[in-house]
């Protein structure tokens, strides 16, 4: 794909889905004349995977939640884990709050996490836990955190 290509899906998905925070596009187009500074095209490419990996994220969920009423946050437990993602673990979400809807993965670059599902005919159902993360964590691993949560 050419970066003109790449750079024009993303602007056109910031002016329709203004919803993720960290995809920075005015400072794509104010340094355009510096295409060729490998941090910069680093940076375009990662938020686009992440762009991408929540919308894959985002139409399987669809279908799981037809049949669940909470969702558990499963993190894979190495040595690669973040912070955020590590202090998320294992904490239960009610399907319809406010904080499922803005903690869908991934959550940052290389964001491994997934939401497990919970049947509705599971017994006994978990009991929804979560608790919010720190701030510092979220300011420095949640570069795609959904801030204005979808309707």
């Amino acid at each position: 794909m050419a970066m003109d290509d790449l750079i024009n899906r993303i602007m056109k998905l910031e002016e329709d889905e203004e919803y993720i925070r960290g995809l920075d596009i005015d400072l794509y187009a104010k340094d355009a004349e510096y295409w060729n500074d490998s941090k910069l095209v680093r940076k375009l490419l990662n938020d686009y995977k992440g762009i991408v990996g929540k919308m894959i994220n985002f139409g399987r969920d669809l279908i799981a939640v037809e049949n669940s009423n909470v969702a558990v946050y499963s993190a894979v437990l190495d040595k690669k884990i973040c912070p955020l993602c590590k202090f998320l673990n294992g904490m239960v979400f009610k399907i319809d709050s406010e904080e499922y809807k803005r903690f869908q993965q991934p959550l940052h670059n290389n964001c491994r996490c997934i939401f497990i599902y919970v049947r509705r005919d599971f017994i006994p159902q978990p009991i929804p836990n979560f608790k919010e993360p720190p701030k510092d964590f979220l300011d420095k691993h949640g570069q795609f955190l959904i801030k204005n949560v979808l309707r």
